[in-house]
């Protein structure tokens, strides 16, 4: 399926329109999750859209995917200040939303409280521009009966100490957006090279709302989707072992494979 969309900057965060818009035309070419079988299999039944009130009437809107019960994995730059990678004060709530559209269609309450933010980016994230640490945790605080029971079993996690062995692997992308067609979507992609940022480039296009999708390689959840290059093509964070100790570990966030 075709989707249309308005670019504006040579990397450009798929989650925030960072310049004004150019008269470039981009196309990204995903399939919607529209049976009743795929929507109940991982990893698409997992799949989330998010918005993050992030206060002065701003939303930050991406897609994510539950890893653990009540526990979204997405992109930084999400819910974070763009700046400085921190978590404003006026960052107090968000929904995330499993499925698409009447009937699919169930949301689950994000609340920040006086002790607990459930809005946790990358310890030492620095802002919009620290892509190799552009990954955060969201605890949802009041799951719909569809997310509070969803399995997630099979979310795994996978680590690659080296990088370069995924390069010529093929992925799935699966994607909650509102700038996607059918907004609950899916594509399949090619790993084509580790950019000299340590980011993972890929062969197929983007567009923005797609930040924080999962990259899904052997059933494994190895990186999300952060950023878009000046073709407009996918860029991937990779999940690693950073990411583990300073932010999985301590999250109670076990599932995880190393290779």
């Amino acid at each position: 399926m075709k989707t249309r969309c308005m670019l504006g900057v040579v990397l450009l965060s798929l989650g925030l329109s960072v310049a004004p818009p150019i008269t470039t035309e981009v196309e990204a070419q995903t399939t919607h999750v529209s049976d009743s079988t795929l929507r109940n299999s991982y990893p698409y039944n997992l799949s989330h859209y998010l918005e993050v009130s992030v206060g002065s009437g701003q939303t930050k809107k991406g897609s994510s995917i539950l890893i653990a019960p009540n526990t979204l994995l997405t992109a930084a730059h999400v819910v974070a200040d763009d700046s400085n990678g921190q978590v404003t004060s006026r960052t107090w709530s968000g929904n995330a939303v499993w499925g698409d559209a009447s009937p699919y269609y169930e949301l689950s309450e994000i609340k920040r409280t006086n002790s607990a933010n459930p809005f946790i980016p990358m310890p030492g994230y620095g802002g919009i521009w620290d892509v190799r640490r552009d990954v955060a945790l969201v605890k949802i605080t009041n799951p719909s009966r569809k997310t509070q029971n969803a399995n997630t079993a099979n979310a795994r996690l996978g680590i690659y100490r080296n990088t370069y062995d995924l390069v010529g692997r093929k992925f799935l992308i699966v994607s909650n957006s509102i700038n996607l067609y059918g907004r609950w979507e899916y594509e399949y992609g090619t790993i084509t090279e580790v950019r000299q940022d340590g980011l993972l480039q890929t062969n197929i296009t983007g567009i923005k709302g797609q930040s924080g999708s999962p990259i899904i390689i052997d059933g494994r959840i190895v990186g999300v989707a952060t950023n878009i290059d000046g073709n407009s093509r996918i860029v991937i964070t990779p999940l690693t072992l950073e990411m583990k100790s300073k932010l999985f570990d301590k999250h109670g966030i076990t599932n995880i494979d190393i290779y």
